[in-house]
């Protein structure tokens, strides 16, 4: 075989192998990638099986179970999801209000109920509290949607559903840069009045394109002595 031959043959074997290399590597980074967060409303039925990563607050104090596991209630804005921790994690079990990140496999429960299966302690994540450091509410927008902050301001309007209504309370909170509305279902520990200063903790959602605070425990509404 010619010289030329052998070089070009050398070469096409050299090709074939850069190519397979990269097709393994692309393959191997997909594999490891992390998949984008699915907001909960869209999942359904038919993604029964599958590996997904959602991302809430946590609508009750997370709770271990008879069997050893934990119990989660995760809250997006779009939906809720229970979630279900093979063992209970070595730190302190998270409160309400809570945000917390997931990476599960999805399943039905009883009545063709959707529920999440977690195996590993590794797999839930407990995510830090953001703080709006300059106390300014124009600050909070819908880009933060889902993360649990503080706001600060003075009670503009106090306002509570009628007995046995379904509608939450609402506080409208203000400051000097602008306003939040904030929602809860509860009665707060103490009676919030017009001009109260209040120190609010909550998680940010969209509500018909308007930003506003969910609160979820009684104690993240309190009244701020601060500046």
């Amino acid at each position: 075989m010619p010289r030329s031959h052998r070089a070009i043959k050398r070469l096409r074997v050299s090709l074939l192998v850069a190519a397979l290399a990269g097709l393994f590597i692309a393959s191997f980074a997909a594999n490891f990638r992390e998949s984008p967060f699915v907001h909960i409303g869209d999942i359904k039925p038919s993604m029964s099986f599958s590996t997904l990563r959602v991302r809430g607050t946590l609508e009750t104090d997370a709770r271990q179970l008879r069997d050893g596991g934990v119990f989660y209630r995760i809250n997006d804005g779009t939906g809720r999801l229970p979630v279900f921790l093979a063992q209970p994690p070595a730190e302190p079990l998270p409160l309400a209000g809570s945000l917390v990140a997931v990476e599960g496999t999805l399943g039905l429960g009883v009545g063709t109920a959707l529920r999440m299966s977690v195996q590993s302690t590794d797999k839930i994540t407990v995510m830090p509290e953001a703080f709006i450091s300059d106390f300014r509410l124009s600050a909070i927008t819908a880009e933060q949607e889902g993360e649990r902050i503080t706001a600060y301001g003075r009670a503009a309007e106090v306002r509570h559903p009628g007995v046995g209504s379904k509608v939450p309370h609402r506080i409208t909170l203000s400051d000097p840069g602008g306003s939040l509305e904030v929602v809860h279902w509860f009665s707060p520990d103490w009676p919030v009045e017009v001009g109260d200063r209040l120190e609010i903790r909550g998680t940010v959602d969209l509500y018909k394109e308007r930003v506003q605070l969910k609160v979820w425990r009684p104690d993240d509404i309190r009244p701020y002595s601060g500046r």
